[in-house]
């Protein structure tokens, strides 16, 4: 696979298992900041307050945040692509972990 990365994160071919998933976070920022819109597909990068959003969000910020995808079965995940905002916050995925099977795969650190 060949990718290149930008401010607005990985442009990359790969296919979304994501959407076989549930996803859930600790809560929901309002009614349209689900923890769904987080594998929808939809890379629009710039938040919106009402129902064309296309990103999720929570309203707990810090170690209490989480956001999770369950799969209904195991699946095999050779890689994990994350598009966080560019409209502004770019310093909130600083210090963000992700998780596989409990085990601590990545940790984001915003670059200078």
């Amino acid at each position: 696979m060949t990718c290149t990365c930008g401010f607005e994160g990985f442009d990359c071919e790969y296919k979304n298992i994501a959407k076989l998933g549930t996803a859930t976070q600790v809560n929901d920022w309002n009614q349209f900041a689900k923890a769904e819109l987080a594998i929808d597909g939809n890379r629009d990068s710039r938040w919106k307050s009402n129902a064309q959003n296309s990103m999720q969000i929570t309203r707990s910020t810090g170690p209490t945040a989480w956001w999770m995808l369950t799969f209904p079965s195991p699946v095999s995940i050779d890689a994990i692509h994350i598009y966080h905002r560019t409209d502004c916050c770019q310093a909130r995925i600083d210090g963000v972990s992700v998780f596989v099977d409990d085990k601590e795969v990545a940790t984001f650190e915003v670059p200078c």
